[in-house]
């Protein structure tokens, strides 16, 4: 059985983060935001277990983003993610309307 590092992040704080780092990638938004703004030491740590297939990322409150283009834009870092760096780490979104969850 794989331990993994629990990793959860809220949709708000991942479209702040967005807001201010407008080319920012959802792995750098999970690095950066599960590190809570270390010194890049954590960051670096949690980047090398999602990339290393060592997580189980829960992305909670999709429904939550209230502007359409910035929920679509989420839902689109979410589908790179997933394409590119995913790596076998199991990802959770909640979101308390099927809406968002059908655009994934």
């Amino acid at each position: 059985m794989k331990i993994r590092l629990l990793i959860l992040i809220n949709t708000a704080d991942v479209v702040k983060f967005l807001e201010l780092n407008p080319t920012a990638s959802l792995f750098d938004c999970l690095c950066q935001l599960a590190a809570c703004d270390d010194n890049g030491t954590v960051s670096s740590f949690i980047g090398d277990y999602i990339v290393n297939g060592h997580t189980l990322i829960l992305l909670d409150g999709l429904d939550v983003i209230s502007d359409l283009q910035t929920q679509k834009r989420v839902i689109m870092l979410i589908n790179q993610f997933i394409k590119s760096v995913f790596n076998d780490n199991p990802l959770v979104i909640t979101s308390c309307s099927s809406q968002a969850l059908l655009e994934l």
